[in-house]
């Protein structure tokens, strides 16, 4: 049975900075079991579908996911032509990287993608998320980072 072990949060910024109220946009699950997967969904467009990915391994599993956000909430051209090479659109609802060869986005270029939105993440200690977590603070300048006090 899977779990939902992590959330993030995602509130947009027009200005291209964040400044303001907190006013999510859209949200992303991390369901985990034996297959891992992300659920996007969005906050403001009820009629928005739903968009699923797999994560190419346990490596890259917030790597993958930050990158659906930049493909799909922040619209970042360089992330959507990445899923596009793989043969998925966005657009299509189910993204399954986890057999394909696949080089993640590098930190910088995903740095450059989330400049412009707010990021805030709930996580429980069983998360895979935690592996890569200095890779969430060096590319989210906006961050809340919420842990439980016990797992």
């Amino acid at each position: 049975m899977s779990e939902h072990t992590a959330t993030i949060t995602i509130a947009t910024s027009a200005a291209g900075s964040f400044s303001g109220p907190f006013i999510p946009s859209h949200v992303l699950f991390l369901g985990e079991s034996s297959r891992p997967w992300w659920e996007l969904h969005s906050l403001n467009e009820c009629s928005a579908p739903v968009i699923r990915l797999v994560p190419n391994s346990p490596e890259t599993i917030l790597r993958d996911g930050l990158t659906l956000i930049a493909a799909c909430v922040i619209g970042d051209s360089a992330a959507v032509d990445a899923f596009m090479s793989l043969g998925h659109s966005p657009a299509d609802g189910f993204i399954d990287l986890e057999h394909v060869e696949y080089v993640a986005f590098d930190s910088e270029i995903l740095s450059q993608a989330l400049s412009s939105v707010h990021v805030a993440v709930t996580a429980l200690f069983s998360s895979s998320i935690w592996r890569e977590v200095e890779l969430l603070r060096s590319v989210a300048s906006d961050l809340t980072l919420f842990a439980p006090l016990e797992d």
